[in-house]
C-alpha cells in the first residue's frame, strides 16, 4: 500500500509552534503519521504539509515552502501560500490536486491511498475530485468539524469560510472511501449508514516516556486538578460554583492553563484558600502537578451540536489518577469503568461527587488510577490505534 499523507504535520520544533499551532490536534496528526510510517515502511508513505499559521494580519503575509525531516527520519514537504483567509485554502487545494496527480502516476499499479486530516485545509472538494480523477482512494481523519458557536465572536469572513467548508463536508464525506472519526455523531450527521472507524484519540510515545511512577497519597486533603483551556465549556465555572456551595469540603483545587476565565479564577482564589491558580505550565510542570493530585477533572460541557471528543480525557486517564468526566459522546460507554461519570452536570452535582470522593480511601483511588493507566497503555497508544487505521484502509471499503 502506498500512502500520500496530507495534513499540517511538521517536525515538533519551536519554529513550528506558531500562533495557529494546537498541541492536541498536532499530537493526533503526529501520532498517526509517525506510527503509519513504522507500520507500512518509510518508502511507502509521502508527507505533504500546510504550516499552522493564523491568516494575515495575525500571521505572515506569505508562507514559504520547504522540505524538512520528521522525528522518524521521513521527509515532509511544506507547501507555500499567500496567507489570506479562503485564498490560502484554495491555493493549497490546487497545489494538492497537482501533487495527487503526479504521485498517482509514480505509483501506478499499486494500492494507492490518500490520507487526509480533516476537510477544511485543503478543501475536501478539490482533494476528492483529484483522487477520483487519478483513480486512487481517499480516507479522511475527521477530527474537527462543525461551525463554531456564535459566542466565540468570529468575523463574518471567518464564519462565511466555515459555512462554505461545512457545505463541502456534508457533500463529500459520504462519498469518501473511508472515514476515521473522533465522535460517532459525525457519521450520524454527515454520512448516516456509511462505514467508519472510531478513533477518539491516542497517547503519544512522548507522553508515555514521561509518565511518573504511581504511589498512594498519604495526605489527608484531597487534591483535584483542572487543566487546559479555562472557559465555561471546560467546566471552570462549574468547579468554582461547586466549591462556593460547599465551603467545608476537604479539598484543594489546582487550576492550570489560560483562557477567558483566568481573572474569575484568580478572584475566586483570593476568597477561597482551597483554590490555587498555577498559570500556564509546560508539560513537565503539568505532569508534576498531575503526579501530586488525587483526582483529575475532565468537565467538557457539550454544545447543542458537538462533534468533538476531548483528548484531555485520554491524557488524564493515562496519568493513573481517578478521573471525573462529564458523559460527553461515548465517554461513559468506552471509559466509564475506569473513571467517575458526572451525570448531574451542575455545581450541586459536582459538589456531591467531590464529597463522595473525599469519603473514599486514598488506597481505593490509587487502585482506580492504576487500572485506568493499564488500560490506556494496552489499548490507546497511537501505535496501537494507527494499526487499526491501517487495517481499516487495507479493507478496501466503500
Amino acid at each position: 500500500m502506498a500512502v500520500l499523507f496530507i495534513s499540517s504535520l511538521t517536525p515538533d520544533r519551536q519554529e513550528y509552534w506558531t500562533n495557529g499551532f494546537a498541541r492536541s490536534g498536532f499530537n493526533a496528526i503526529q501520532g498517526v503519521g509517525l506510527s503509519m510510517t513504522n507500520i507500512i515502511g518509510n518508502e511507502n508513505i509521502e508527507f505533504f504539509s500546510m504550516p499552522s499559521y493564523q491568516s494575515f494580519p495575525n500571521g505572515p503575509m506569505w508562507l514559504n515552502g520547504k522540505t524538512d525531516t520528521l522525528e522518524n527520519g521521513a521527509t515532509v514537504t511544506i507547501l507555500p501560500t499567500l496567507n489570506f483567509k479562503i485564498i490560502k485554502t484554495i491555493h493549497w487545494s490546487l497545489q494538492y490536486a497537482k501533487i495527487i496527480k503526479q504521485w498517482a502516476k509514480r505509483h501506478q499499479g499499486e494500492d494507492c491511498k490518500v490520507f487526509i486530516y480533516n476537510t477544511y485545509h485543503p478543501s475536501i472538494d478539490y482533494i476528492y475530485k483529484a483522487c477520483k480523477k487519478a483513480g486512487v482512494k481517499i480516507y479522511c481523519m475527521l477530527y474537527d468539524l462543525g461551525i463554531p458557536p456564535k459566542r466565540l465572536g468570529l468575523t463574518k469572513l471567518s464564519m462565511y469560510g466555515y459555512k462554505w467548508a461545512e457545505r463541502a463536508a456534508e457533500k463529500y464525506i459520504p462519498l469518501l472511501d473511508g472515514r476515521i472519526v473522533i465522535n460517532e455523531r459525525i457519521i450520524d450527521h454527515y454520512a448516516p449508514g456509511k462505514d467508519y472507524l472510531l478513533i477518539d484519540g491516542g497517547i503519544t510515545d512522548q507522553l508515555v516516556s514521561k509518565l511518573f511512577s504511581l504511589k498512594e497519597s498519604k495526605s489527608s486533603v484531597y487534591t483535584f486538578v483542572l487543566a487546559g483551556m479555562l472557559w465555561d465549556q471546560n467546566g471552570t465555572r462549574l468547579v468554582l460554583n461547586a466549591l462556593k456551595s460547599r465551603p467545608k469540603l476537604n479539598v484543594k483545587v489546582r487550576i492550570c492553563g489560560k483562557g477567558i476565565d483566568v481573572q474569575l479564577i484568580e478572584e475566586s482564589a483570593k476568597l477561597d484558600s482551597r483554590i490555587e491558580y498555577l498559570g500556564m505550565l509546560n508539560q513537565d510542570q503539568l505532569f508534576k502537578v498531575y503526579e501530586d493530585a488525587d483526582v483529575l477533572l475532565n468537565l467538557r460541557i457539550e454544545e447543542e451540536e458537538d462533534f468533538h471528543f476531548p483528548g484531555k480525557l485520554l491524557e488524564c486517564l493515562s496519568m493513573g489518577k481517578l478521573v471525573i468526566s462529564t458523559p460527553i459522546a461515548h465517554a461513559e460507554r468506552d471509559y466509564g469503568q475506569y473513571m467517575k461519570i458526572l451525570h448531574d452536570v451542575s455545581s450541586e452535582g459536582l459538589a456531591n461527587l467531590m464529597y463522595e470522593i473525599t469519603e473514599t480511601s486514598k488506597h481505593d483511588l490509587f487502585e482506580f488510577g492504576q487500572k485506568a493507566r493499564a488500560f490506556m497503555l494496552e489499548n490507546r497508544t497511537w501505535s496501537i490505534r494507527t494499526k487499526s487505521i491501517v487495517e481499516y484502509m487495507q479493507l478496501n471499503t466503500k
